[in-house]
């Protein structure tokens, strides 16, 4: 049931967990190694107001405006 209410909020990784086995803690570790893009407050709200989750790459020919680049 916890999954299915993660999915409905739009989690796209769930990672299962078995803190007594360490069972998926080394994919969980490795995803957190990934740098992710840092964005500034107003470019994930610029993303948000075109239909964007922040972690959504830009559509092509799409900039942030100058103020927030």
């Amino acid at each position: 049931m916890v999954i299915q209410w993660m999915e409905n909020m739009g989690c796209e990784r769930i990672f299962m967990v078995n803190n007594k086995t360490r069972e998926g803690i080394s994919e969980l570790m490795d995803y957190l190694q990934n740098d992710l893009p840092k964005l500034t407050l107003e470019q994930a709200k610029f993303k948000q107001s075109i239909g964007l989750n922040e972690w959504d790459p830009m559509p092509e020919g799409v900039e942030y405006p100058e103020p927030i680049r």
